[in-house]
Order: structure tokens, then sequence, then C-alpha cells
């Protein structure tokens, strides 16, 4: 076992850091939006137009990091800090058959991130005439399971690579934890549709129960 030389690990590093909060923007979202189908009614029973405003922009807040993330390297007047760039320096100073495994991971991931940067470049970095008054130009559907692999594959990639130089592997998928997330939020809608609940069946409980600490924030 040898040390990450110097010259990959800061891009590595800033890498890891970006794939980590893809992720937990990710999870949060599933969290919020993909658990059910009575969930979803939940959150529209609270605030539809706020929760729908939230859905799109976390999916795109996760479409354009992926995207970021599988950019070109760039060149000297614009760099970018993407997989492409550490696989320059992982060709330039590590073994040939590390390369050689890393790059077929990086293809895979691009191929599955072809869909999602057609989105990042007509919708969302740009805004493409034919597609924001529908003239005929149509794009591809993400799924859920489109992001899902992409993410997997980016985690597999870093994996792949720091498992080379150490003997460990972070869990960038369903590993990743803190406190006030997205189950955190659904918990407290839960407890504030439910108060409202209990003050219908029983008008004797009277508004007294929406006062308190916060009922002028």
């Amino acid at each position: 076992m040898t040390d990450m030389p110097e010259s990959i690990r800061d891009i590595f590093n800033g890498l890891k850091n970006q794939v980590i909060w893809v992720h937990t923007k990710w999870e949060n979202y599933r969290q919020v939006f993909g658990t059910s189908e009575k969930r979803l009614r939940l959150l529209d029973e609270c605030a539809h137009a706020f929760f729908l405003i939230i859905h799109n922009a976390l999916i795109d807040d996760v479409l354009m990091s992926l995207s970021k993330l599988t950019d070109p390297a760039g060149k000297k007047t614009k760099k970018h800090l993407s997989f492409e760039k550490l696989q320059k320096r992982v060709k330039k100073n590590c073994d040939h058959e590390l390369a050689s495994q890393l790059q077929a991971k990086l293809d895979d991931l691009k191929k599955k991130s072809e869909v999602i940067r057609t989105h990042r470049d007509k919708r969302l970095a740009h805004l493409d005439s034919e597609v924001a008054m529908k003239q005929g130009l149509n794009l591809d559907k993400i799924s859920v399971k489109m992001v899902e692999e992409a993410l997997a594959l980016a985690g597999e990639y870093m994996n792949a690579l720091e498992g080379h130089y150490y003997p460990t592997e972070f869990l960038y998928e369903g590993g990743i934890s803190s406190y006030g997330d997205g189950d955190a939020l659904v918990a407290i809608l839960k407890d504030g549709l439910r108060l409202k609940e209990l003050v219908r069946l029983d008008k004797s409980l009277g508004d007294n129960l929406f006062k308190g600490e916060w009922s002028d924030a």
C-alpha cells in the first residue's frame, strides 16, 4: 500500500466533496418526494406550490452537479474540477492498469450521463429556443433509475481510485445521514397536519394549540 500521489490527491479530495454533496442532495430529494404517493399527497396538503418548486429545483440541481462532474478537463484559461481532469492526472502519475480500470468506469459514467448533459445544455445552463417554445425539439425524459445509475458510477470511480491506495471504501450511496434531513421535515409536517386534524375533531382544544415559541416566526 502506498499513499495517493500528491499530484492527484488535491483534485481527488475536491471531487470527493462534490460527489458526497450531490449524493446528499439526491437522498434528501428521495426522502421527501420518492417515498410514497401518500407522502406526495401530504406535501400537496401542506404547500403544493412551494413543494413543486422545491421538487423541480432539487432535480435540476442534481442534474447540474452530475453534468459538472462529467465536464471536460478544460484548458489553461478555463479549467474544470471534473473526473476528466482527475483522469488526466491518473494517467500521468499512476500505473497503466489503474488508469485503464478507471477510464472504463469513466466512459460508462459519461455514457449514462448523456441525456442528463443534454438537459443541462438545452434547458438548465442555457435555454434552447426550440425547447423553450416547444418547436419540435423534445428532450428524452430523465428517470430516477438514470440518475441513480450515474450517481452509483461516480461513487464507484472514486472508490476504485481510493481503494487502490488505502484499504477503505466510502459509502456514498445510502450511507450519508445528517441532522435535519428530508425525513425530519416530513415528520414535522405530519405533526402539524395531525394537530389541525385534532382541532377539527375537538373544537374545545381552541387556537391556543397553535400559539407558542414559533407562532410569530
